[in-house]
């Protein structure tokens, strides 16, 4: 999200946001519908080791309530990370995603 930050020229404080539950109470986590994905593969070399990897593909969707105080710069922030990737090897490919939002606003807040 930083880098999606940057790459956009936003300042790093539009980043404020949290993950909330239905209620909008905040939890911070994202829910993973079912269990990753997992990938073992062989580094060969002077030291032959394993590297363990797990993983969601595209086949799962993840859906998640976001409170922010800039919602229109969080959309932009997250649709420029999922094109240019999160967490671990986004460098070769990995870790990008597609977005889609549903803006609403809490009743209560």
């Amino acid at each position: 999200m930083k880098r999606a930050c940057d790459k956009l020229g936003y300042s790093r404080t539009v980043l404020d946001f949290s993950i909330i539950d239905e209620n909008g109470f905040p939890v911070e986590y994202v829910e993973i519908p079912d269990q990753p994905l997992k990938y073992r593969r062989v580094i060969l070399g002077t030291k032959q080791s394993t590297e363990f990897f797990e993983y969601i593909d595209s086949t799962y969707e993840l859906k998640f309530r976001v409170k922010t105080r800039y919602p229109k710069e969080f959309c932009e922030i997250l649709n420029a990370a999922g094109r240019i990737g999160l967490m671990a090897r986004s460098g070769k490919g990995f870790g990008k995603f597609r977005v889609s939002f549903k803006v609403e606003t809490l009743k209560n807040q």
